[in-house]
C-alpha cells in the first residue's frame, strides 16, 4: 500500500467535522482522514474549531499521527482519496 502524500506535514490545521464514532475526521485545508480503529476512542471526543497537528508515523497502514492540541491526543490515520462521508456530531 502507498502512501497518499500530505503537503501540509509540520503545519496546525482546524478540525472542521468529526463523524460520530471517531472513524473519521475533516480539516479545513479540505483534508479527509480515515483514523486506525484502535484509535476512534480518542478522536470522537474531539471538537470541530481544535487545532490538529499531522506528523509523519512508520506505519505503512496508517502513515500519519494527527494530534488534537487541546488534549495532546494523538490518532494514527491515513488520508483519504476525495471527501470522507462524514457526518455531523450533532
Amino acid at each position: 500500500m502507498s502512501k497518499t502524500a500530505y503537503p501540509s506535514v509540520g503545519n496546525d490545521q482546524m478540525i472542521m467535522l468529526v463523524d460520530k464514532n471517531g472513524a473519521y475526521v475533516s480539516l479545513d485545508d479540505g483534508s479527509a482522514w480515515m483514523v486506525a480503529p484502535f484509535d476512534t476512542f480518542k478522536s470522537m471526543m474531539w471538537l470541530p474549531g481544535s487545532a490538529v497537528s499531522v506528523t509523519d508515523s512508520m506505519d505503512s497502514s496508517y502513515p500519519y499521527f494527527l494530534t488534537c492540541q487541546d488534549d495532546a491526543e494523538a490518532v494514527m490515520a491515513k488520508l483519504t482519496s476525495g471527501k470522507a462521508n462524514i457526518h455531523s456530531t450533532d
